[in-house]
């Protein structure tokens, strides 16, 4: 018997994951919430969700030029701190299949994901896990494969976002590094907005310029300026203090 999908707005999904086996220190809404970082993801998730509810808009990619640039970790904590709030029904979709960390920074077992859906080896509502605390969902990459094979399926990845937008209030996409991937502009174009993270003192202007121009007509709702010391200039979504990645 198969893993039960999501079948109504409160239904459990796949897998409720009550006590993840090692939850990596950056994500710090999760194992650090009173720090200063923790607290800078709330205000900058605070600005996200102004934005969406503003405007409707529901799935949200966290965008990079490079890779180093925090993309990931900012995905993740904005997600955690989204759902830490309790009243929205958030998912976090790993859509970077050449560098996927999701399973590890959350101490996730093995399960579905991504590249099992474009393999057709499980149906997508079978790739939502979820944690218990705090409440939220997470579409993994999946099993590793080869780099050749690293690569969206940008149909399946369409019908996938538009099952989750319909079953959840706030989708966070990680999506590829824009200058690293291909896949990147596809994704940005699925999704309804984009936050842009910049590392200073590492992230390059020229090739920020560049992936700003490759997003082309893409939505940016506001830049997050990761391991800054907190500036913040009037189309910023926020600033972070520290993130490798």
């Amino acid at each position: 018997m198969g893993p039960e999908p999501i079948v109504s707005r409160d239904a459990q999904l796949l897998e409720r994951i009550d006590a993840p086996a090692g939850v990596a220190r950056n994500a710090v809404a999760l194992t650090a919430p009173r720090s200063l970082a923790a607290e800078r993801y709330r205000l900058a998730e605070f600005r996200v969700e102004q934005i969406c509810a503003r405007d409707s808009l529901k799935a949200v990619a966290i965008a990079s030029a490079a890779p180093g640039d925090g993309r990931s970790t900012t995905a993740l904590n904005l997600a955690l701190s989204a759902a830490k709030g309790g009243d929205r029904r958030v998912v976090l979709v790993e859509a970077d299949l050449h560098r996927p960390c999701f399973q590890r920074l959350l101490g996730l077992p093995d399960g579905p994901g991504l590249t099992d859906v474009f393999a057709d080896s499980v149906e997508p509502e079978h790739c939502v896990r979820r944690l218990a605390r705090p409440p939220l969902w997470v579409v993994t990459a999946g099993r590793r494969v080869d780099e050749a094979e690293a690569y969206l399926d940008m149909s399946r990845f369409r019908a996938l976002l538009s099952m989750l937008r319909a079953r959840f209030d706030l989708v966070y996409v990680d999506m590829p590094s824009v200058l690293a991937s291909a896949d990147a502009v596809a994704v940005a174009s699925a999704c309804d907005g984009i936050v842009l993270v910049v590392r200073p003192r590492r992230s390059n202007f020229t090739a920020i310029a560049q992936a700003a121009s490759m997003l082309g007509g893409a939505r940016v709702l506001g830049c997050v300026l990761n391991d800054s010391a907190g500036l913040l200039m009037r189309n910023e979504v926020g600033a972070v203090p520290g993130g490798p990645r």
